[in-house]
Parts: C-alpha cells; structure tokens; sequence
C-alpha cells in the first residue's frame, strides 16, 4: 500500500508540473512540440539520476521514477503529436520530432546516468 501511495502522490506532483510547463509554453499544432520534446528529454535525465542516486532505495524509485517522472513525461501525447505532424502532412517535422525525441531521451538518460554516478561518489 505504501508504494501504491508513493505512485499516487508522485504521479499528481509530475502531472501537475507537467500541465504547467504546457500553460507556460503552449504547443501550436502544425509546428515542432518542443514543451513535450523538453519535458520528456528532461524527464530522461532526471531518470538517469535517479536510478544512479538512489540506487536500490524501492520506496525512492518508485516515488519519483514510476510516481514523479511517470507523471511528467509522456509517452502518449508524444505518439501522438507524431501522428497529427504526418496527419497534417508535415513529415519533416514529424521525423525530427519522433527520432530526435528517442535520440535526445536515450542520450540524456545516459547523461543522467553519469552525472547521478558522479554526483554520488
């Protein structure tokens, strides 16, 4: 119960961040999604620190990775603002925006990794 607790209070903490990042910088349909770009490439560092930091500290991971991060990022607006980019026939950003977001997230997850690594020792 307690980790089913720490996902609930995690998950409303990033959500609630989430929903205002995009209040503070809206997106324009048709143009590059850069505030969900940001939040999942932030999200994946902030991951990769997490899990570096906090190692094997259950109760941690599950709060701010499954809860806070879960939260924040976002698989599913991502897919789909990829597919209303092709929708609208704007296949050049769609593929910048899809690859670039897969590339960017997985090297800041490593950047993430590293740094949390560096900051612990």
């Amino acid at each position: 119960m307690k980790l089913f607790l720490a996902v609930a209070a995690g998950g409303a903490i990033g959500a609630t961040a989430r929903y205002a990042a995009v209040l503070i910088w809206p997106e324009t349909f048709g143009r590059f999604p850069w505030t969900t770009f940001a939040i999942n490439v932030i999200g994946s560092f902030a991951l990769g620190i997490i899990i570096a930091m906090v190692g094997h500290s259950v109760m941690a991971r599950t709060f701010l990775g499954v809860g806070v991060l879960g939260g924040f990022t976002t698989f599913s607006t991502f897919a789909w603002q990829g597919e209303q980019l092709l929708s609208e026939e704007r296949p050049g950003i769609a593929i910048g925006y899809l690859a670039g977001s897969v590339v960017c997230g997985l090297f800041a997850a490593w950047l993430g990794l590293r740094t949390g690594g560096w900051l612990r020792d």
